[in-house]
């Protein structure tokens, strides 16, 4: 499932190592937008209640950052 900003349903496993902007539900109704690197191994243990991932990886947790700075709220 795709959602039209780019977001992929977190579920689905990323094709290769990098950071990832990952949306989640962090409490009540807030959300939190988070860089997570995957390598194959960590991915299960980010963020609790993961709901989107981007549908493609980053080189530095802050280019994932400035991706996930823009998307809208």
């Amino acid at each position: 499932m795709s959602a039209p900003i780019g977001l992929i349903d977190f579920q689905i496993t990323p094709p290769a190592p990098g950071w990832y902007g990952v949306v989640c539900l962090a409490g009540g109704a807030r959300t939190l937008r988070k860089a997570v690197y995957w390598t194959g191994r960590e991915w299960k243990q980010h963020p609790v209640f993961p709901w989107f991932r981007s549908a493609f990886g980053f080189e530095t947790a802050d280019a994932a950052q400035a991706w996930l700075d823009a998307l809208p709220d």
